[in-house]
């Protein structure tokens, strides 16, 4: 079984190679950041925000939800377009990889994504 931490590497892992396969060109932040990757566009810089999202049946569902250390404890912070656009899930259980943009997020910060199966 995987702790949080190593799905969340796992993930990013997995959206990285699916990027570098269709040409996009990929860096990691250095130090604590408020996202998980960089995607080079070559006209522009993307901000990327990883996901591990839980799966139902057909559905996928990645929240857009961040969950921020406090000295009072964890907060879950419904992420907006200003912290960054875009974010990109891996659904191990299908070995496949959804890319986001955030203007696609509804209130609430959850989407649903119909899965094939295969």
């Amino acid at each position: 079984m995987l702790t949080t931490d190593q799905k969340g590497v796992v993930a990013e892992m997995a959206i990285a190679h699916a990027a570098l396969e269709l040409g996009v060109g990929v860096s990691r932040p250095l130090g604590d950041q408020r996202y998980d990757l960089i995607f080079d566009f070559r006209a522009k810089l993307l901000r990327v925000q990883c996901k591990w999202p839980s799966r139902h049946g057909d559905v996928v569902i990645p929240a857009a939800i961040q969950v921020d250390a406090t000295p009072m404890g964890s907060s879950d912070v419904c992420t907006t377009a200003t912290r960054w656009t875009p974010f990109a899930a891996y659904c191990a259980e299908l070995r496949c990889c959804y890319f986001l943009p955030f203007d696609c997020v509804p209130p609430g910060g959850t989407v649903q994504l119909r899965s094939q199966n295969r």
